[in-house]
């Protein structure tokens, strides 16, 4: 790319708003959650297991063992929300 002098002074100034919000945003601090179960590094799925194209990547998430409480007679129950397609 060759640029004249007036276009790099022209695109200097035109992006130097951009710029500092750009600085801005990177100076905040990652939240990162803690990760309360652990969980598998994952994978691209393979197209066999992807037949739909529905996942971008598969993960296993492996939860603690659930204690039935005294308090309740019901075992809980839990329910995901993704993927939507299966």
């Amino acid at each position: 790319m060759n640029l004249s002098d007036d276009d790099v002074k022209f695109f200097l100034e035109t992006m130097a708003g951009n710029v500092l919000a750009y600085n801005a945003l990177e100076a905040i601090p990652d939240h990162v959650p803690h990760v309360k179960y652990p969980r598998t590094r994952g994978h691209r799925p393979e197209p066999h297991e992807n037949p739909y194209n529905a996942w971008y990547y598969k993960s296993e998430v492996n939860e603690r063992p659930r204690v039935r409480s005294r308090a309740s007679a019901w075992p809980s129950r839990t329910t995901s929300a993704w993927p939507a397609c299966r």
